[in-house]
């Protein structure tokens, strides 16, 4: 027979070996309101799955849960680790998952008490990331999307591509007619779970000077390959009966080839503008206009 026991918040301490011995006990949760855990007070619940510790908790004695060699599941809710007396976990599995708060997992991990351990996750996962996969010329622009978080673990086709610190990724490694299909989550601490798979046939698109037409202004980038100096010329388009004015305040931004942004001018001021590409290193790069994306390479 099962037996969960929950301590109310109005409890402020349980005593020594309060619980010694409970082979029947497969389930405890501490309240809030209990600051300390006594020696043996679990001692050999040989039936003990999993314990929840109150976020009021400092101190747990002596062998407190040694012997529960059914203990798989830790939940320690203070955020500084609890002070642990000697062998508290002793002969309890060291693979037993371990749930502490988000921004206390580096801390559990790197605790001389608590590193018996080496399974630790954050208690509140993150929001799972959105994903959007949208064509930019010859590439392909992952955009994530989740509420507070810091990182993204980016997944292609089930493998890792790359880990981000911005919410932008362009993908240049493509071949043509080949579909490609993108996951996110969000990392830091925690993890969210994995997003919707969204998926994208890549079309390449015939390649040479790059000249891109985004709507209101033609915009060339040469010399391409450059060895240094890269001139961005925009000139006014006209579509059907309707002429366009040119855009002046468009956004240039440089991206490396594992989608990390090297370079930004917030606006242009001119329809002919030279930038300097002198400080990258020879390779390809990707260069971002409004929702347009060129590929240049330095030489």
């Amino acid at each position: 027979m099962s037996v969960y026991c929950t301590i109310p918040n109005s409890v402020t301490s349980i005593g020594n070996s309060a619980f010694y011995n409970c082979s029947g006990l497969t389930s405890v949760t501490i309240g809030n309101g209990v600051t300390s855990i006594g020696q043996y007070a679990f001692s050999n619940c040989l039936g003990l799955t999993s314990v929840t510790i109150g976020d009021s908790v400092t101190s747990i004695g002596d062998r407190a849960f040694a012997f529960c060699t059914s203990l798989s599941f830790i939940t320690s809710n203070p955020i500084t680790p609890p002070t642990l007396g000697a062998n508290v976990f002793y002969d309890v599995p060291e693979s037993s998952t371990v749930y502490v708060p988000c921004e206390s997992v580096p801390v559990y991990k790197t605790n001389r008490d608590w590193m018996v351990f080496s399974n630790f996750y954050g208690i509140v996962p993150l929001q799972t990331p959105t994903l959007t996969v949208t064509q930019q010329n010859n590439t392909l622009q992952i955009d994530c999307q989740s509420t507070a978080a810091i990182a993204y673990e980016l997944y292609r086709n089930n493998r890792l591509l790359a880990t981000l610190r911005t919410t932008t990724y362009i993908d240049g490694d493509l071949k043509d007619g080949e579909n490609y299909c993108y996951q996110a989550k969000a990392v830091e601490n925690c993890e969210s779970l994995l997003s919707d798979t969204v998926c994208k046939v890549f079309n390449r698109d015939s390649v040479g000077i790059e000249e891109l037409h985004l709507r209101s202004y033609k915009l060339q980038v040469y010399p391409n390959p450059t060895n240094g100096q890269l001139t961005i010329t925009l000139s006014a388009c006209r579509f059907g009966t309707k002429n366009y004015e040119l855009r002046e305040d468009a956004v240039i931004e440089v991206y490396n080839v594992v989608g990390q942004k090297l370079l930004s001018i917030e606006s242009l001021k001119s329809t002919e503008t030279t930038i300097d590409v002198q400080h990258l290193a020879s390779g390809m790069y990707f260069l971002k206009v409004g929702n347009k994306t060129a590929r240049i390479v330095k030489e």
